[in-house]
């Protein structure tokens, strides 16, 4: 069976393709398929952090001296970093079920998305109280002087 793509110029299949309505179906599956890859790690990583990091109360940080609040917060930020390097390869390499899904031409690897990781990093620090407990102290001694 012939698609109506394959009798038109190839600039013009492509661009027609980019513009039908299974295309766009297509992109909206994906969004979906992306935010649920990067939610579900970022939950996971955010509570193996909560462990790893222990989590204080708001007066045993204001006790703490500065340098080591500072510190505690850039070895947790140098962690973060490279656990979003890690992560960021790794979904790269992970398969879309919807590439070129009824030869739409469609392609994940293209899709800003699937190689920034942002929606893993958003839901990492939303969910990691203890980050932003100690980010919040550490802005307030800093800027209170």
């Amino acid at each position: 069976m012939s698609s109506n793509y394959e009798s038109l110029p190839l600039e013009t299949a492509i661009t027609t393709k980019k513009n039908s309505s299974v295309y766009a179906g297509i992109e909206i599956l994906n969004y979906s398929y992306i935010i649920l890859i990067q939610l579900f790690p970022g939950l996971i990583c955010a509570y193996i952090f909560k462990i790893i990091f222990c989590d204080r109360t708001d007066e045993e940080y204001k006790t703490m001296s500065l340098s080591q609040l500072f510190f505690e917060l850039w070895i947790e930020f140098w962690c973060i970093l490279v656990l979003y390097y890690i992560f960021r390869n790794i979904i790269v390499k992970v398969p879309s079920p919807f590439d070129n899904l009824c030869n739409s031409g469609f392609k994940n690897n293209l899709v800003n998305e699937t190689r920034s990781g942002y929606i893993f990093t958003i839901v990492f620090i939303i969910c990691n109280q203890s980050l932003r407990t100690k980010i919040r102290i550490f802005s307030e001694r800093i800027f209170s002087k």
